[in-house]
């Protein structure tokens, strides 16, 4: 938008012209600032009073001041002007013209008017019969009285049942009201202040949340402003409902903008100062099982370079989020979702472990008898799968072999090789035929990954005979934040996990980066986006460091 100004200034001798503006933008800023775009050198005039405003093609006057502007003859605080609309500001009469190429505004300055003349205020405060000095004297001395030494008078002198009427107690000491959380000593001081006109010290907040974690190692960073930092540096009482943890991210920023400085060297993480600009890329920390070891270690992964995990399952989620559908039980195609799956706890924090019985057992039954499909196993180890074959199937001569851990080849002939007990063979025959069609073919090696030892088999150890990979589902992806189902629920389950319909693999790990969270979340004042502060993910008081000492004093 073009905006043509003509400023005239009218004065005794006739009317002058001042001057000629051309401006290129949507915004005109009025005032008696120089910074404004139209200055105005008159009394009562705010620095900045007003502005015009092009949206839409249409030009509106905005007041910047509770005075508001005069528009023919009205005052408004905001208005859209019409072609030949007319208004005042101090001596400066404004009129509003439309053209073909923008719109032309012209302002004329009455320097004919006379300013506004004010009496100054005659009377001194001499004239009152007191001095500056005696009235201030007076005036502490009352403030004394009233807010010192009467509420002292009331907590230490009289007994707590006393109430002598009009006279001020140490109610007038309090800063504003408590939070809801506390407000069960609300009216006992000396919960938090033991000591008179002392600052809260830690030991007392210990007194009520006597386990408090420390933030970081305390060996490793004995460092004195950490281990020693007072809880109301972060804890903010007496101001009502507002969340007691302070928020501002320059409590955090101030050790970590420059951490490896702060810690002496000791720490291994990233300087950071904000969340959009220098957060690093989110680490992820992944379950990888070690069979020489026979144990589970933990791997850190980056989030936005394809990480992989080694849970232990098989499992497509492309298949099971399959458009189509999937054979459900009345024979008609189930489309599946997320949440079939994927239930929140109690409050929609975290999710709900997954198990067997609850989201996969009314497609994957455990039936092992094709004569039989209403015999099944529980969902468990080989030996209890192998126990429940027997048991219902009615093979009564293994018993006793499947009981124990393993069954004694040297005490008891061996289960393949034909031996005196014939009928312990022959049902042996049975059960290995059933349990390997099972476990092998169409049952545990759906989801599992399975592995046939043939030396215990032939010896006749028919727990030993198959082998199942440890299952480890990971709960905790990210170990140092934490992340909150429950204020995430207006966004589907793929605006984040994009990568379900797709994933082949339940290798593939299908927890976003950083880069999908900045579409939402910013640093606070970014346009359009959530303010975003480090507590939002990450805690502070962090359990694995341990915990402060019962006195409340880190140590």
């Amino acid at each position: 938008m073009t905006i043509h100004i003509i400023r005239t200034r009218i004065t005794s001798n006739g009317e002058v012209a001042d001057g000629h503006r051309k401006l290129s933008q949507d915004h005109v800023d009025i005032g008696a600032s120089n910074e404004q775009d139209i200055q105005l050198d008159w009394p009562n005039v705010r620095l900045r009073h007003a502005s015009l405003e092009y949206q839409n093609n249409r030009l509106q006057l905005v007041a910047r001041s509770e005075q508001g502007v005069s528009l023919n003859g009205k005052t408004v605080q905001q208005a859209w002007l019409e072609n030949d609309d007319q208004f005042q500001i101090g001596n400066h009469h404004f009129r509003v013209q439309l053209t073909a190429d923008g719109l032309t505004v012209n302002v004329d300055v009455d320097e004919t008017t006379a300013r506004p003349a004010y009496k100054p205020f005659q009377t001194r405060l001499a004239d009152s019969g007191f001095s500056k000095r005696r009235w201030s004297w007076g005036l502490l001395l009352a403030i004394s009285l009233i807010f010192l030494a009467a509420p002292l008078l009331q907590r230490y002198v009289l007994a707590d049942d006393t109430d002598i009427p009009l006279l001020p107690n140490h109610s007038l000491w309090n800063s504003g009201e408590f939070h809801p959380a506390h407000q069960f000593f609300a009216d006992d001081c000396s919960q938090c202040h033991q000591q008179p006109f002392a600052q809260v010290e830690n030991s007392a907040c210990m007194t009520c949340h006597q386990e408090v974690a420390t933030h970081a190692d305390p060996q490793r960073f004995a460092i004195d402003e950490l281990q020693n930092a007072d809880c109301q540096s972060c804890h903010k009482e007496h101001n009502g409902r507002t969340e007691l943890i302070t928020g501002d991210k320059q409590l955090c920023v101030h050790c970590h903008e420059d951490i490896q400085h702060f810690s002496n060297g000791n720490s291994k993480q990233a300087n950071i100062h904000d969340w959009r600009l220098s957060h690093p890329e989110i680490t992820l920390l992944t379950p990888h099982w070690q069979q020489d070891s026979l144990e589970w270690q933990w791997a850190q992964q980056n989030a936005a370079q394809q990480p992989q995990e080694q849970s232990g399952l098989i499992f497509p989620h492309d298949v099971h989020l399959a458009p189509e559908g999937l054979d459900g039980e009345d024979g008609n195609p189930k489309v599946m979702q997320c949440n079939d799956c994927h239930q929140p706890e109690p409050g929609g924090r975290g999710m709900q472990d997954i198990n067997m019985e609850a989201h996969c057992d009314s497609c994957h039954r455990l039936d092992f008898d094709a004569d039989n499909p209403d015999l099944f196993v529980r969902h468990g180890d080989i030996g209890a799968t192998l126990r429940d074959i027997a048991g219902l199937k009615g093979l009564t001569e293994l018993k006793s072999s499947l009981n124990g851990r393993t069954a004694a080849a040297a005490k008891e002939p061996s289960l393949q090789r034909p031996g005196p007990n014939k009928r312990q063979q022959q049902q042996a025959l049975t059960l290995i035929e059933l349990a390997s069609e099972l476990i092998e073919k169409r049952g545990c090696v759906t989801c599992h990954e399975v592995s046939r030892n043939t030396a215990a088999l032939e010896s006749g150890d028919l727990i030993s005979a198959w082998n199942i990979r440890p299952v480890n589902v990971n709960r905790r992806w990210i170990d140092d934040a934490e992340f909150d189902h429950a204020g995430h629920q207006s966004m589907a389950c793929t605006d984040c996990h994009s990568g379900a319909q797709t994933s082949e693999h339940s290798q593939d790990v299908l927890i976003p980066s950083r880069e999908n969270c900045l579409t939402c979340h910013g640093n606070p004042g970014d346009s359009s986006l959530i303010d975003s502060q480090c507590i939002d993910c990450h805690s502070y008081h962090l359990p694995e460091h341990g915990w402060m000492n019962t006195t409340g004093e880190a140590q």
